[in-house]
């Protein structure tokens, strides 16, 4: 058992540099994946936005692993006279979050049927779109 931990002792710096290089390997890639879409890193309001939230919730219904992921507070929501845009907030735009748990969102104006507002407990609203996939 001594000896196990004296392996661990002296590995740990070679350990934690690979995690972190991992890390900072997807945060890499997820920067030049998002440049090459033409994502933007940080999401700015519009002169020509009807709407605009900045500290938007959300999730995505279209599998049980997307429903597991959400976005609290860290999602901007920007309704222009052509479309409805839902994009993440830096920090939370990097290492394929937005692409894993489906929360970013480009909705032309005419795809969009129907907007719903429901309310929940204690009189909380939540807005429901519905459009075709």
């Amino acid at each position: 058992m001594q000896n196990i931990l004296s392996n661990i002792d002296t590995a740990f710096p070679v350990l934690f540099g690979g995690a972190l290089a991992w890390i900072a390997l997807w945060i890499v890639a997820s920067i030049f994946y998002r440049r090459s879409k033409g994502k933007p890193f940080f999401p700015r309001k519009s002169d020509h936005d009807a709407f605009y939230e900045s500290t938007g919730s959300g999730r995505s219904n279209r599998n049980f692993f997307t429903r597991l992921g959400g976005a609290r507070n860290c999602l901007t929501v920007a309704v222009t006279d052509n479309s409805l845009i839902v994009q993440p907030k830096f920090p939370f735009n990097l290492m394929f979050l937005p692409e894993i748990y489906d929360l970013e969102y480009s909705i032309p104006k005419n795809r969009i049927h129907t907007i719903e507002e429901r309310k929940f407990f204690f009189g909380k609203k939540r807005y429901f779109g519905l459009y075709p996939a």
